[in-house]
């Protein structure tokens, strides 16, 4: 997708978009789905109250910025 087609769809500013699309190129669609399932699980283990909001935010910033295999 171009960046003007995610522009227009998400409403963001176009140097942001672009900056967006640079760093997940190199990322795998797995990869990205595995991204987005942690978010997933991680807020609903805040809303659920299985984590408090502090401790599941920060688990959730570590597995995302490790390297992807």
């Amino acid at each position: 997708m171009n960046p003007d087609a995610v522009m227009c769809r998400l409403g963001m500013p176009r140097y942001y978009c672009k900056l967006f699309l640079d760093r997940i190129k190199p990322l795998k669609r797995g990869a990205i789905i595995k991204q987005i399932r942690l978010l997933y699980e991680t807020d609903l283990a805040i809303k659920s109250g299985r984590t408090e909001a502090v401790i599941g935010l920060q688990n959730l910033i570590l597995n995302l910025c490790r390297p992807v295999n």
